[in-house]
């Protein structure tokens, strides 16, 4: 089973109005019933709800996948939610912002931009959805393009960073064009930017919009085999009789990566002997480390040297 929460700003553009006859009880209520599978376990969670924003510790690590959608108050959000927002996301748990959420404070700190994009509201504007990775998970069972009948236009420069897969890209009847459902990797969770969703609209009765929702909840759920590998450089090794600690910069993230080695890889001494700069293929088992400064690090099986670096 996968573990989903569905986290929605819910302000007062969503109680009142046209909002409330397309989306009674909030947007979270309706995906929540529109989402609902065998294979998930469906939690919701609305801003303001406590000082934890409805995220509580407990539900934080008792979440696979984190859908978000929000709109008007991503400043307003605790930012110590935030930050173990981001934590978990590092740790392993899927993260889904919806159309708003570009701007949200989780998805801003795992990018590192401001994600602004240019936008408009025309009423009755139609937009095609194409898919562009007919291959990926996501766009499992989705047609080669489908319309959404009226949408909210987000257009290019989307203020990103180069997307690990561009899975769909929108065009709009005014003919601008969207990088609107987009993947990234942050350490160990997967991150799916999905477009779609105003809240007077109805882009989430869509059946394929919800497809694409459904078929990135499996992909981002977190992996149940801790085996990896990791291409990167050497930052820091200290190394002793038996065992070393390698911290390098593999890409994926901001900080380093510690990798931990032992004299039972059979050239545990070429690997003590290199120095900062080099390039390795690290193969392992991610294991976690809650009492660390970081929050996991790889017992290495394999280090392949694949560079070498001079003092």
């Amino acid at each position: 089973m996968i573990r989903v929460t569905i986290w929605n700003e819910y302000g007062e553009d969503q109680r009142d109005g046209n909002a409330q006859k397309v989306y009674p009880g909030g947007i979270h209520e309706v995906l929540r019933e529109k989402l609902a599978d065998e294979d998930f376990v469906i939690t919701t969670a609305v801003q303001g709800q406590d000082e934890n924003e409805g995220l509580s510790d407990e539900l934080l690590k008792n979440t696979d996948v984190l859908i978000w959608w929000g709109h008007c108050h991503h400043e307003e959000v605790n930012p110590v939610v935030v930050d173990k927002v981001c934590q978990r996301v590092y740790e392993g748990m899927g993260f889904i912002p919806l159309h708003s959420a570009h701007r949200s404070l989780p998805f801003r700190k795992l990018l590192g931009t401001e994600c602004h994009l240019t936008w408009r509201e025309w009423p009755g504007e139609n937009a095609y959805v194409w898919t562009v990775a007919p291959n990926h998970p996501i766009t499992e069972g989705i047609p080669s393009y489908f319309e959404l009948d009226e949408e909210e236009m987000y257009g290019e420069y989307f203020d990103i960073p180069t997307p690990d897969e561009i899975v769909f890209i929108t065009w709009f009847r005014g003919g601008n064009v969207f990088r609107g459902g987009v993947t990234f990797n942050r350490r160990l969770g997967k991150i799916f930017y999905f477009h779609p969703g105003h809240e007077t609209l109805r882009s989430y009765h869509n059946e394929n919009v919800i497809k694409v929702i459904k078929n990135a909840i499996r992909w981002a759920a977190p992996r149940t085999d801790k085996t990896v590998s990791v291409g990167g450089w050497i930052r820091s090794l200290r190394d002793s009789k038996t065992f070393g600690f390698i911290v390098i910069n593999d890409g994926t993230f901001f900080e380093p990566l510690q990798v931990v080695y032992s004299d039972k890889l059979p050239n545990f001494a070429e690997i003590s002997r290199l120095n900062v700069g080099a390039a390795l293929i690290v193969k392992g088992t991610l294991v976690a480390t809650p009492d660390a400064k970081q929050p996991f690090e790889i017992q290495a099986t394999e280090v392949a040297v694949e560079g070498l670096s001079t003092p």
